[in-house]
């Protein structure tokens, strides 16, 4: 029976995925192997789900459910690619100020270069200046679109998630970032003030070097 085998297959899954997961939370064994053993974990019990059901996918009982395993899959994969590959990803981390309006979330007043390879950070770099710390670096002059134009002919950094298409905005943003010279981008995540406060909330207070952090 398809519903018998699934079971027995989600339970082993389930199994080594919340052995992965707890030595990830508790700092044990190599983070980037366990990022990928979580991602290869996913992956085979969606793969083996989809194959098993076939057509009774599509019903009204399990679409949901077999729609949350997909997100899952998905993120576990993006996850294992960026932060848990053996190669060097390097992620652009850019923080939007939703006070002044821009199409994915707020104007792009400051970044950070983020560094990663096998389940490690290795380096964040922010520069003081933000993102107009990039002004005057570009070889090349980007035009505009033309409603912006009237502020600034020059495309610059900072405008430069002015579509509301991300994955299209995202890409001009690591344009002109390796064009002034910076690495070979892997990825752009562009959060808000308020997406901050809500990891917070759930993470709870962070100790920095200049203080306490909280979602207040």
């Amino acid at each position: 029976d398809a519903g018998v085998r699934i079971a027995e297959q989600g339970l082993i899954s389930l199994n080594k995925l919340s052995t992965n997961i707890a030595d990830l939370q508790a700092g044990q064994g190599q983070p980037g192997a366990l990022i990928r053993n979580i991602n290869n974990e996913l992956s085979t019990l969606n793969s083996y789900t989809h194959k098993l059901l076939g057509k009774r996918a599509q019903t009204d009982l399990l679409k949901p459910i077999l729609v949350k395993l997909d997100t899952a899959t998905d993120t576990a994969s993006v996850l294992a690619d960026l932060y848990g590959s053996t190669d060097t990803r390097h992620l652009l981390l850019v923080f939007q100020n939703p006070r002044e309006l821009r199409a994915t979330g707020g104007f792009a007043g400051s970044f950070a270069l983020i560094t990663l390879r096998d389940g490690q950070v290795i380096s964040i770099t922010a520069p003081e200046g933000g993102t107009y710390a990039l002004q005057g670096q570009l070889p090349l002059n980007y035009i505009s679109p033309q409603p912006l134009q009237l502020i600034n002919p020059r495309l610059e950094f900072q405008d430069a998630n002015w579509w509301p298409d991300f994955p299209h905005s995202a890409k001009k943003i690591t344009e002109i970032f390796e064009t002034a010279g910076g690495p070979t981008i892997d990825g752009v995540l562009a959060i808000t003030a308020k997406v901050g406060e809500d990891i917070l909330k759930l993470s709870g207070p962070i100790q920095t070097a200049e203080g306490l952090v909280s979602a207040d």
